[in-house]
């Protein structure tokens, strides 16, 4: 029996763990929180209506609150986490580390402060193992429901590779191998500010040939910040870069999207809806700006981006942008 371990209980670490659990039966699945109560929730309603509202979870969860317990002769480590407990959570993890555990990161943004990706997280807090980072376009809600999905696993090892291509074989996620670890997390990082923009532009300009006509230029853009950020110009092309900006800019299930909408239709409702919610990509759009700052990489939609967000432009005036 193989140990899989899942360091969080958030929506898209429950909706994985519920996906491999019906479909693998010669695994052993189990979870940490640092959170008493999300812990008896679960455990007690077989459900976690704050991130995973009317979907039930399988009834013989294991969690724990003990995280050498949870990481102890574990497979696979998948982290599933807020991008700015990672560090925290990773110091935690690390004395009981070893060179041959393997961690799966579906955590995703850039560190604050740092402005670090996940991976340069894991290699400055020294935890030992193999980094690999899993993206695309999907929802928890979608996942948990085994609809067809596509994935890319960004991993330069094997040993992860066929571990994770064997859990998802029997499952409805096609799952490609990509070796670009910088460029996928960077892809994923960069489509929720985007979505915001896409957002801000659905509310003045409806009609689908516009839309196409933004999604377009944005497409160009994020390929060009992927490639001046370290990674290849083909993983934009891949479910982790145009797929997943596809799913982010193009529905209300995004945050970062609905966010986007407010912004450019009620100011208030959008900074009281940035409180109560996360919003990816208004954080992360802070540390790609400061990177391409440093760098001197040129990224005039997502300036646009942040001159709105602060009440310096206009969605009536993205069209120039656009155009330049």
């Amino acid at each position: 029996m193989m140990k899989i371990t899942i360091l969080g209980t958030g929506a898209f670490g429950l909706a994985i763990g519920s996906l491999l659990h019906k479909y693998n039966d010669d695994i052993d699945i189990e979870f940490w929180t640092a959170f008493r109560e999300e812990k008896e929730e679960i455990e007690r309603t077989h459900s976690y209506e704050k991130v995973l509202p009317d979907i039930e979870i399988y009834s013989d969860i294991k969690i724990t609150l003990d995280i050498e317990e949870a990481v102890r002769n574990s497979s696979l480590i998948i982290v599933a986490i807020p991008c700015n407990k990672v560090r925290s959570v990773l110091e935690r993890v690390k004395p009981f580390s070893n060179k041959k555990m393997n961690f799966l990161f579906v955590s995703k943004g850039l560190e604050e402060h740092t402005n670090f990706l996940m991976s340069k997280v894991f290699e400055e807090v020294a935890v030992l193992g193999n980094f690999s980072f899993l993206a695309g376009p999907s929802f928890a809600k979608d996942l948990i429901k085994n609809v067809p999905i596509g994935l890319v696993l960004a991993t330069t090892d094997d040993k992860t590779s066929d571990i994770v291509k064997d859990l998802f074989k029997k499952t409805n996620v096609d799952l490609k191998i990509c070796s670009d670890i910088v460029g996928v997390q960077y892809c994923s990082v960069l489509k929720n500010s985007f979505a915001i923009l896409m957002g801000a532009l659905s509310v003045k300009y409806h009609n689908d040939s516009s839309q196409a006509y933004f999604l377009t230029r944005m497409i160009d853009e994020l390929r060009f910040l992927v490639v001046e950020l370290g990674g290849q110009k083909e993983t934009a092309m891949t479910y982790a870069g145009i797929g997943d900006l596809l799913l982010t800019c193009s529905s209300e299930n995004s945050r970062n999207y609905r966010y986007g909408i407010l912004l450019a239709s009620n100011l208030e409702e959008a900074e009281h809806f940035s409180k109560v919610n996360t919003v990816e990509g208004r954080f992360a759009l802070k540390s790609v700006l400061k990177l391409c700052k440093e760098r001197e990489i040129e990224t005039k939609l997502l300036l646009f981006l942040a001159d709105m967000i602060e009440g310096n432009s206009n969605i009536d005036d993205i069209f120039v942008t656009f155009k330049c």
